[in-house]
Formats: structure tokens, sequence, C-alpha cells
């Protein structure tokens, strides 16, 4: 006889870390009937990302390629502003995105700080290693912090509660 389980099962659907980061950098560059994106969320919401996840620079690259292929955009070689307007736009909201740090609710601080992460990338200077949140820096191996659970060979599930979110992490 079997014991009454606790929980049941159940399937948890992830998108790659690298997948999400690239399609906030494409989404900052992609015009809609002639206009720029005024999707100033996603600037924040990749700091968030550069502070809180590990991520894979060649997948980056990867899904990058795809994300501005599918888009039919050119990806940029360093993370600037799409238009002259988000000075004033993105200033006005960054005290409301949560996590942001005040430090950054300037554009420019934004951009340079996102940009000093993500730029060796962007302009195909790196294509392997990984970006290592907790020394916010490249570094050559991935290692998993205690706090990731094994879901199968290929993935990791972290779970963030803070931000409420799940993400997969390859896993050598």
């Amino acid at each position: 006889m079997q014991q009454d389980r606790l929980y049941e099962s159940f399937t948890v659907l992830v998108t790659p870390i690298e997948a999400h980061l690239s399609d906030k950098i494409c989404a900052m560059r992609e015009t809609h009937h002639g206009r720029t994106s005024t999707r100033y969320h996603d600037l924040a919401d990749i700091i968030q990302i550069i502070l809180t996840q590990d991520f894979s620079a060649q997948k980056l690259q990867t899904t990058l390629l795809h994300e501005t292929r599918r888009r039919n955009i050119q990806l940029p070689e360093v993370l600037a502003s799409p238009d002259p307007e988000w000075e004033r736009g993105y200033e006005k909201k960054a005290k409301d995105f949560y996590g942001l740090p005040p430090n950054l609710h300037s554009l420019t601080a934004s951009l340079e700080f996102a940009g000093t992460r993500l730029n060796e990338i962007l302009s195909d200077q790196r294509g392997t290693g990984w970006w290592n949140h907790r020394s916010q820096q490249w570094v050559n191996e991935y290692q998993a912090p205690a706090a990731h659970f094994k879901l199968s060979n290929s993935s990791l599930l972290r779970i963030i509660p803070a931000v409420g979110t799940a993400v997969a992490l390859p896993h050598d």
C-alpha cells in the first residue's frame, strides 16, 4: 500500500534565462508601425537579470541571433538608448520598477551598468563563459549554487521567491 502523498506532482514550464534576456534586449530595439519601443521596463528587467541570474554567454549569443532574425532587426554592438525620448520616459518610470536600485534610475546609469556587462556579448567579443551574478563578472566555468534543484540532465530549476519566477539553467 502506497503512502498518501502530501503534494501532487506538477509540471513547471520554464523559459531559459538567456531567451528571456534576449527577448528584453531585442524588444528595446524593435519598432512597431514606425515607432520606437517605449518598453522602458525592459531595461530594468535586463538589470534585474544581471543582478540575480547566472547565464551562459554562448546560449545568450544563440538566442540573440534567433531573436534578431525572428524580429528582422539588427543587433546593436552596444546597449544604447533606442530613441532620445527614452531619457525622459525611462527616468519618469524608473522609480516604479520593482527592485531597480535608486542609483540606476537614470537612463545613462542603467545603460552603462547593463552595457558594461553585456556589450562584449553584443559586439561578439565573448562567446564562452558564464555570467556570475554573485561576483558580477564573467567566469569560465559554471558552478551551481546549493539553491538549485536538479530537473534533468540538462536543466536546473531555481525558484526565486522575492521575484516569483522560476528559471531553467543548464547543467553540465
